[in-house]
């Protein structure tokens, strides 16, 4: 709803205070400095700000053309487009009420909004091309509580205003005994509004030698109807000029002066009172409460005004002067409150009583005729009955033809029959054939819906079988480690790693352990040879044994050089397997949060199913969107494990031993730096490898099966694998099956539709 637009007006002073500032910043914002206390031997250097915001601040030196441009155009605008308007102006006495709204008639530049809002009206009316334009004037005073016509045609110069009466009709109020003047051109409405200024009650004051002693409120009345509409748009203008609030103290009234000045400022008071309840009320969110327009006669007038079917503006004339700067922010303060005011602004049109009476008349006409006809087709079957008496009828022949004429084979079926009953039975057939077909075209709807379900909840498993297979690989890749080159969850910790998990023995320990590893050693070599000299007796064709890369050092000659058996980059391929791995928890992270996320745009995909179907479709297509993503995002944790997995194959390594390996490395490099004097431990010398990678993952993976069948997470893991995939082939067919019954509906459905249509 609109609220009210508030503007500010500043009189102009030979001596503005200096408290009174509007910046080039904030030309809109009026910032008034008052001191904390009233009192005289108050320090003047502290004082309060106060910032008040107005749709438009008018200086000093503005003109009233300006002052029309900004509030007085705008309004007749939306005037003349259906809308009820007021402006109203509220102020000191003095401030420049009166001269806002009425203007001077001394000067031709000087006219004030009211007569600027005739001109550009009538103007507007004589270039639109509008039916039946009336336009008619009333004009009214309230004086001491009390209404008076001032438009009155009996009333001379002397003669007693006659008064006017006020009542409450529901939401808005009903004007009684005053008078309503037609004003058909520009003219005939400036003449009433002299005369209704001639009648106005002014006196002299201290503060003003033309003060207005009463409220003033001129409305103009508009209708008109707009070519080629049925309906009448009806509008109404007021302006209003508020008497100006004043202190008895600063204009020493007395008497009839004093009587008039307790009446304007009893009623400002309520009508403050009505501003502060609307103000509540839209504060509140709407909620009734009392507002209480029945105080004053000027609170009754400005019912719809204020809170009702009206757009309002107010302007607040304020003096800058010193003496004058109380009234001032009191003003300011009013104007505050009247822009949190909201109203029920709506375009008035109502029907046209001709135009309603014309179509009244066709359709009683219309009906008429159709009585008619309905009449003598009564009387005409009413004989044929009388002239068919029990002739039975052929019941077969009737639902052939009906069945002819659906397919399309006879035209005109009516020529065939020639009993009325026989007629009314063929319209019988006929209507069971069509609901019998438009029962049968809903149920292929069904149908067809249902399928759309069906591929739907397959779309799905198929992206939830994508991320169970995602993670189903993390967690095989945790599981299956090799068996020589790391910790296995199954096995025991690896002999080769014995030395460094006994860091805490002697030299002595030390040596013999080196010893029997050497006797250990030649034992090995010795019986390997024995047994690849059986097995090749035995069996020529099989594959010799292989001998490790340190034995067959030990074999060869030792003046021969070796060539070095070509490997990968170790430090390399390390750093690309952290990155892959780490690159791996992320996506997967991520996978997790957008399955959350998922699920949770199906709740309320399916809430918005159930009881919001204006957002079902955007949320639909949201949760698509979310779905296609979290599948690319599926296939790159698939895409990125497969590098990693073919990565740890040819490395030998998996990325927690690599992990672990760059912690235990950077840490020894910390006590080393730390600790340079200290003897080397002998654990940390068996933590080179003496195999290549090639034979790590050859020896990887000739263990690895046997590991993989010993693991029991990893069988499970598998084993829901191949169930998922034996259940996604299963719905892949049933789809498939689907799709080819819809298939056959579907055309089942068009020729049913096809024969409807030529029936």
């Amino acid at each position: 709803m609109p609220s009210i637009a508030t503007y500010l007006r500043l009189r102009p002073s030979t001596k503005p205070s200096p408290d009174f500032e509007v910046t080039e910043d904030e030309p809109n914002v009026l910032k008034v400095k008052v001191p904390k206390s009233d009192s005289q031997d108050a320090d003047t250097t502290q004082q309060f700000q106060y910032n008040f915001r107005f749709a438009t601040i008018f200086p000093m030196d503005c003109s009233q053309e300006d002052v029309f441009t900004a509030v007085g155009e705008r309004v007749c605008k939306r005037f003349l487009e259906g809308y009820n308007c007021t402006i109203f102006a509220y102020g000191q006495t003095g401030s420049g009420k009166t001269f806002t709204i009425e203007g001077t008639s001394a000067q031709y530049e000087k006219r004030g909004l009211l007569p600027r809002c005739l001109d550009y009206i009538y103007s507007a009316l004589k270039e639109q091309e509008a039916e039946a334009v009336t336009v008619a004037v009333t004009y009214l005073e309230i004086y001491n509580d009390t209404a008076y016509d001032l438009l009155n045609a009996s009333s001379g110069a002397n003669a007693r205003l006659p008064k006017v009466s006020v009542s409450d009709r529901g939401t808005s109020c009903v004007v009684h005994n005053l008078t309503q003047h037609p004003a058909p051109s520009l003219d005939v409405a400036q003449n009433l509004v002299f005369m209704g200024r001639t009648n106005r009650t002014v006196a002299s004051t201290s503060m003003n030698l033309t003060s207005s002693r009463s409220h003033s409120v001129f409305t103009l009345h508009l209708s008109f109807k707009r070519p080629g509409a049925d309906t009448i748009v009806k509008a109404k203008l007021n302006l209003v000029d508020l008497a100006g609030s004043e202190r008895v103290s600063k204009s020493h009234a007395a008497g009839q002066r004093l009587q008039e000045a307790k009446h304007i400022n009893l009623s400002l008071h309520y009508l403050e009172a009505v501003i502060i309840a609307l103000q509540q009320q839209s504060s509140k969110g709407g909620s009734k409460k009392h507002i209480p327009y029945r105080n004053s006669l000027l609170t009754k007038l400005l019912r719809d005004s204020l809170g009702g079917n009206c757009l309002t503006a107010m302007v607040a004339t304020i003096s800058s002067v010193q003496s004058n700067k109380s009234e001032s922010v009191s003003t300011c303060r009013f104007a505050q409150r009247v822009a949190l005011v909201d109203n029920d602004a709506r375009r008035n049109e109502v029907l046209d009583d001709k135009t309603i009476i014309k179509r009244l008349r066709r359709r009683v006409a219309e009906l008429q005729a159709e009585l008619s006809v309905a009449q003598e087709l009564a009387k005409a079957a009413k004989g044929s009955e009388e002239d068919d008496g029990d002739t039975p009828i052929d019941r077969a022949k009737c639902a052939n033809l009906m069945k002819a004429y659906v397919h399309g084979k006879v035209r005109d079926p009516l020529a065939a029959v020639t009993q009325a009953k026989a007629l009314r039975y063929c319209f019988d057939i006929l209507r069971q054939m069509v609901l019998e077909q438009r029962a049968q075209v809903d149920e292929l709807e069904t149908s067809v819906a249902e399928g759309m379900k069906n591929k739907e909840q397959l779309q799905h498993l198929r992206q939830k079988f994508g991320v169970a297979k995602a993670r189903m690989r993390n967690l095989e890749s945790r599981v299956v480690k090799p068996t020589k080159y790391g910790r296995s969850p199954t096995k025991g910790p690896p002999t080769r790693t014995a030395s460094k998990r006994s860091g805490g023995s002697s030299g002595s320990s030390t040596a013999t352990s080196s010893t029997s590893k050497s006797s250990s050693r030649s034992m090995t070599r010795s019986q390997s040879d024995a047994s690849a000299s059986q097995r090749s007796q035995s069996k020529p064709r099989q594959r010799q044994a292989r001998v490790r890369p340190e034995q067959h050092r030990q074999q060869q000659a030792p003046g021969r050089r070796t060539k070095k058996k070509q490997g990968v980059n170790k430090t390399r391929a390390q750093r690309t397997l952290v990155l892959l791995g780490r690159k791996e928890q992320e996506l997967l992270y991520a996978l997790e949060d957008i399955s959350d996320k998922v699920e949770a745009q199906r709740q309320v995909v399916n809430y918005c199913q159930k009881y919001a179907q204006h957002r079902y479709q955007s949320e639909r297509m949201r949760e698509r969107e979310m779905q296609e993503d979290q599948a690319q995002l599926a296939a790159q944790v698939i895409e990125i494990q497969n590098g990693r997995l073919e990565l740890e194959d040819a490395l030998g390594l998996t990325f927690d031993d690599v992990v672990a390996e760059a912690e235990a490395s950077s840490s020894t490099s910390r006590r080393t730096a730390t600790s340079a004097s200290e003897p080397r431990r002998p654990e940390q010398a068996g933590i080179q490898r003496s195999k290549t990678f090639a034979g790590a993952s050859k020896s990887r993976s000739s263990a690895g099966p046997a590991q993989m069948e010993e693991d029991p997470e990893l069988l499970e893991l598998k084993r829901r694998e191949q169930a998922t995939k034996d259940r996604l082939m299963a719905l892949k067919r049933d789809m498939q099956a689907d799709q080819a019954k819809q298939q056959q509906q579907q055309q089942k459905l068009k020729r049913k539709r096809k024969d409807l249509s030529t029936a």
